[in-house]
């Protein structure tokens, strides 16, 4: 097992929820109080891989159109590329969207140790699935139907519930209660990480 090391100042951080949760929203936060922040979110990569004329994006179309996930390797392959491509010395990391699966997890923290940054740190956006469900029909997104909103929970709780809690076996979970307002969630967040 790897031990963590919190280098004082440097941040790898992950916001982890159900959709709707607001990772979003709490990335656009975190970026104006952490310095050099990093944000890698994997949804717009995926959907520019998408744009492409290629034999990967005919594949990947029709996941996004559904709204359904894609498998977890190429959700690494997209965050990898950021980190391998462009990720600067001493730059604070914020992925978004990334891990969803415990093995994607252990790849984020060996890639993280290879390059000698701090293990990640996961922020726990906990909603009830009512409420996400509540919040994805409100925002009002063509992806957004009954059935793709049902499939993204289902895998959620068979999937993500198992990456929360690696990271709270290994010490590394802050849990918020994202049913809060925007900025209350923030303010938990900013009071847990001391910024």
């Amino acid at each position: 097992m790897i031990k963590p090391k919190f280098k004082n100042k440097e941040y790898v951080l992950l916001l982890i929820g159900p959709s709707g949760s607001g990772k979003g929203t709490q990335a656009d936060f975190l970026k104006k109080r952490i310095p050099r922040l990093k944000i890698i979110r994997t949804g717009p990569m995926l959907k520019k891989l998408a744009r492409r004329n290629t034999i990967t994006a005919e594949f990947v179309l029709p996941y996004l159109k559904n709204g359904l996930l894609v498998p977890g390797w190429l959700a690494s392959f997209t965050w990898m590329k950021v980190v391998f491509e462009s990720v600067l010395s001493g730059e604070n990391l914020l992925f978004d969207g990334a891990p969803r699966q415990v093995s994607e997890a252990r790849l984020l923290d060996e890639v993280m140790n290879w390059h000698k940054k701090p293990l990640p740190r996961a922020i726990f956006l906990d909603i009830d699935r009512k409420e996400s469900q509540r919040r994805l029909l409100l925002r009002g997104r063509s992806d957004d139907t009954n059935e793709a909103i049902k499939e993204r929970l289902k895998f959620y709780y068979k999937n993500v519930i198992p990456v929360i809690s690696y990271f709270k076996k290994n010490k590394r979970l802050i849990r918020v209660n994202g049913e809060q307002e925007p900025e209350k969630v923030a303010e938990d967040i900013r009071k847990a990480l001391h910024i």
